[in-house]
């Protein structure tokens, strides 16, 4: 799956769960900074990718995630590597 999209995703989700409007969410917006997600928000937040990629994400792997760009690379990451696991 592209960024952008992920990206998009991303915002859609954030969007249910926060008061913030589409305009204050940037690819390098800052979680718990500029988006004053908390870690609930943030596990909010995955477990909604999780169910809509159909996809896992360990929370030591999201655990480091810092900005939106960083979620957007560990989403391609899992996706990569499930499609590596799918191919053996």
């Amino acid at each position: 799956m592209e960024n952008d999209k992920i990206f998009m995703m991303i915002r859609e989700s954030i969007l249910v769960f926060s008061p913030l409007k589409e305009m204050d969410i940037k690819i390098d917006s800052n979680l718990s900074g500029d988006l004053s997600l908390d870690s609930t928000d943030r596990l909010e937040l995955v477990l909604d990718l999780e169910q809509k990629l159909d996809i896992s994400i360990p929370t030591e792997d999201y655990s480091w995630c810092k900005t939106i760009e960083d979620v957007v690379l560990l989403v391609k990451q899992i996706q990569a590597q499930n499609t590596k696991e799918a191919v053996k």
